[in-house]
């Protein structure tokens, strides 16, 4: 399942100059961003889908929204490696 979070952080606008709709974080800049705490009460195990990163993507908007994408891979305990 993929996993969405919104949320506005001011302190990450900006004056769109260039006419963006919003940026593209890089990977390398994903653990300098706040992001909130998600759990889900009912999982026993579960892991973030990765290839060679994490399959995850984070957009920031001139007001400062943030967008948070991940997938997201929710395994009974007989699945886990």
């Amino acid at each position: 399942m993929f996993i969405r979070q919104r949320w506005k952080d001011e302190r990450l606008a900006f004056v769109d100059v260039l006419n963006f709709t919003r940026i593209e974080l890089s990977p390398f800049m994903y653990g300098d961003i706040w992001m909130p705490d998600l759990y889900i009460v009912s999982e026993k195990y579960s892991d973030f889908h990765e290839v060679t990163v994490r399959n995850q993507m984070i957009h920031v908007y001139p007001d400062g929204t943030i967008q948070y994408s991940a997938r997201y891979q929710n395994l009974n305990v007989e699945q886990r490696v």
